[in-house]
């Protein structure tokens, strides 16, 4: 299965190149769960119970698993080979939400990143998102749990969206900010994906006595 080489630059200026495998596109997944992870560190009084807590900004991420439909050999050929390309966790895929495809809202207009400054807009950690290009003095663009792309990043949106007479909009969004965007990136609203690599080494699926396939798998967002 051929890989496509992508580039993903840090905001130290490093680039880093990743090997991204095809997702196959049938059977589609029977499940995918979602799980979100922040790293908040907790400290609780024994004298008074209070609790102090400290959340540590751009640690936060995605973790998934996807589970398929029982198949037969021919229709799990290609998820198996798809799995054995990634070669562990070396590799990595895009994927997203199967019933989130289309964003909650109305999306007026076409918005992109809006990083005018680049000292303190859209800066990787924060989880507000400046944009423009929207539609001028609209209501509910977005609406909280719609998700979004940008680069290759999926993020979820937490706010109701409005633009201002401008078409501009500044939204909450999780997770935060990985790579800082260029002014006017664009934002995908339908299909939203992330980057994610398998959460271990190791791979397997199985096959029964009605010669069915049963494949899943754990990944956890490329960083």
């Amino acid at each position: 299965m051929a890989l496509t080489p992508i580039t993903i630059t840090r905001n130290t200026g490093n680039s880093q190149t990743f090997s991204l495998a095809a997702l196959p596109s049938t059977p589609a997944p029977r499940s995918v769960t979602f799980t979100v992870n922040d790293a908040v560190a907790s400290s609780r009084s024994a004298f008074t119970n209070l609790t102090q807590t400290q959340t540590w900004q751009g640690a936060d991420y995605w973790d998934i698993a996807v589970t398929l439909p029982p198949m037969k050999r021919q229709d799990a050929a290609a998820w198996i080979a798809f799995l054995m390309s990634l070669q562990g966790q070396a590799n990595v895929f895009q994927i997203g939400d199967p019933d989130g495809a289309v964003p909650l809202g109305i999306p007026v207009g076409t918005p992109v990143v809006s990083t005018a400054d680049t000292a303190t807009d859209n800066l990787p950690g924060t989880t507000t998102l400046m944009t423009k290009g929207w539609a001028a003095s609209q209501f509910r663009l977005l609406l909280p749990g719609s998700y979004l792309q940008i680069g290759y990043r999926l993020h979820t949106c937490l706010d109701v969206v409005d633009s201002d007479a401008n078409g501009n909009a500044s939204f909450s969004i999780w997770p935060s900010i990985r790579e800082q965007p260029a002014d006017g990136a664009a934002i995908t609203l339908a299909g939203a994906r992330g980057l994610f690599r398998l959460s271990s080494n190791a791979r397997q699926w199985s096959n029964d006595v009605a010669q069915l396939y049963g494949i899943s798998f754990r990944a956890t967002e490329a960083l």
